[in-house]
């Protein structure tokens, strides 16, 4: 428990993966976008685009950023600690 609580980030960031990469590998962003797209589409006379879909490697690409960000965060913070034990 304690694991958890002291990488929360990291494991938010994992579920955050496996819920975009299941949301475009199961097509839900297709779906999402039609039923979107015919709600407004009265209010902006746009025609809606036939296909939509979420390139993965742009997916991919973002939770890479995102961990990464996770992992200079931690280092900044054991960073931190140590100036401040370093200051008593």
């Amino acid at each position: 428990m304690k694991l958890l609580i002291n990488h929360r980030l990291f494991f938010f960031f994992l579920v955050l993966f496996f819920v975009v990469a299941g949301v475009d590998l199961l097509n839900l962003d297709r779906f999402l976008y039609k039923q979107l797209c015919s709600a407004v589409l009265p209010w902006t006379a746009v025609p809606c685009a036939d296909f939509y879909d979420i390139p993965i490697w742009n997916v991919y690409l973002l939770l890479a950023v995102l961990t990464a960000l996770y992992n200079v965060h931690a280092e900044i913070r054991t960073t931190n600690k140590h100036l401040a034990s370093h200051k008593k």
